[in-house]
């Protein structure tokens, strides 16, 4: 670091100083991903009025920023290379590895011992989260493409979590959760490993490229790109031609219900940058997020607008 880049951060606030420990944490993340514990939690008939509630809730959060956090020590060095990671609390000075291990150490201790407070599978569950997602994916996508597929596990294990929190028993209902939520992140990998691929590349994580490099040669015969991945470049789905595309065509991640008018629009403009043969219009997972009411009313909206191309 630069003398006056260190001398700079040395004068940071202390509100700086906590953005940058959220930042590490990657706070708005953490609690989307928890969302899935959540809905897990209400599936096996729990309560939001109880303390297992807020433990898992809380627990989960801290568990899963402290597990980003060590991933962004380990990769500290990558960070700095890529455009989208140079402004990270680490590559960009604001904090140290030492302050950001202890942070994400404390942090850590604190949400495993909420899910012990809740029971000994949820702290299972936990450990596991942490370690595989910062001590064997975080390494091992560096090594090889197939690490995708690591670090689906953690990532799948919040809606069990949330299930095994109500029930405090393991089974099919929250197996058939976790498998859910295992199959539905390899699109929206897949759609972001091709859209930042030049930027990825500076840091040549193998994972990344060498996996968007065996998808175009054709390894897979389909990929599923959301909308939202798109909205701002629909030039990417040029990038699919020999694919079969299913295309969300409903921005799923809002609350306001769409016309049919403006759905056929963002459909005719995908249908400039693709063959219509190979364009299957369906909504993305995060359907699941809304209530019964707006999901029904979004599924309508997008199959009238389907039928009018």
């Amino acid at each position: 670091m630069e003398v006056g880049q260190l001398k700079s951060v040395s004068n940071l606030s202390i509100a700086d100083r906590f953005k940058a420990y959220i930042a590490l944490m990657k706070l708005r993340l953490s609690s989307l991903v928890v969302m899935s514990a959540f809905f897990g939690y209400l599936l096996a008939g729990g309560t939001i009025y109880s303390v297992d509630f807020v433990f898992l809730i809380i627990g989960g959060i801290l568990i899963t920023g402290s597990a980003n956090g060590f991933n962004q020590i380990i990769e500290i060095k990558t960070d700095e290379l890529m455009l989208r990671t140079q402004t990270r609390p680490l590559p960009s000075g604001i904090l140290s590895k030492i302050e950001a291990f202890i942070f994400c150490f404390i942090v850590g201790t604190l949400g495993l011992y909420l899910l012990l407070e809740i029971n000994f599978k949820c702290l299972i569950l936990g450990i596991l989260a942490i370690v595989i997602y910062a001590l064997i994916y975080t390494p091992l996508k560096r090594i090889t493409p197939f690490a995708v597929f690591v670090g689906a596990i953690p990532g799948s294990i919040p809606p069990l979590l949330g299930y095994i929190a109500c029930s405090n028993a393991f089974g099919l209902e929250p197996g058939i959760l976790f498998i859910i939520q295992f199959f539905w992140q390899f699109p929206h990998f897949w759609a972001l490993a091709w859209k930042l691929d030049d930027d990825y590349k500076k840091a040549d994580p193998t994972s990344y490229h060498q996996l968007s490099e065996a998808i175009d040669e054709a390894a897979f015969d389909q990929i599923s790109i959301e909308d939202k991945h798109c909205c701002n470049d629909l030039t990417l789905l040029e990038q699919f031609q020999n694919k079969t595309v299913i295309f969300g065509a409903v921005a799923i991640a809002s609350s306001r219900l769409e016309t049919v008018d403006e759905v056929r629009e963002r459909l005719q403009a995908a249908m400039n940058h693709i063959d219509r043969d190979r364009l299957v219009v369906a909504p993305d997972c995060g359907l699941g997020l809304l209530s019964p009411k707006l999901a029904e009313d979004k599924l309508r909206v997008m199959c009238q607008a389907a039928a009018l191309i």
